[in-house]
């Protein structure tokens, strides 16, 4: 049953590294006064990405203590 979920770390993973970049490129990266469409889609892109981290997150942690439960319930 865990199987299926299995690409969820995976998906949990890319989020966070894309919103960490993304986070540290918006924040280190000098600002010019003009925004280009290309810089408003990434904007956007990093903001849905920082407000799936913790749906994902908590995803992630049911799984694995459900994992963890069907673990303890097959050995004994």
């Amino acid at each position: 049953m865990i199987e299926p979920f299995g690409p969820l770390y995976l998906i949990l993973l890319g989020t966070s590294v894309f919103y960490l970049i993304g986070l540290g490129q918006l924040s280190l990266a000098q600002q010019s006064a003009e925004y280009s469409v290309f810089a408003a889609i990434l904007i956007f892109a990093i903001a849905a990405a920082g407000l799936a981290l913790p749906f994902l997150t908590g995803a992630v942690l049911t799984l694995r203590a459900a994992d963890r439960k069907l673990e303890r319930l097959q050995r004994g």
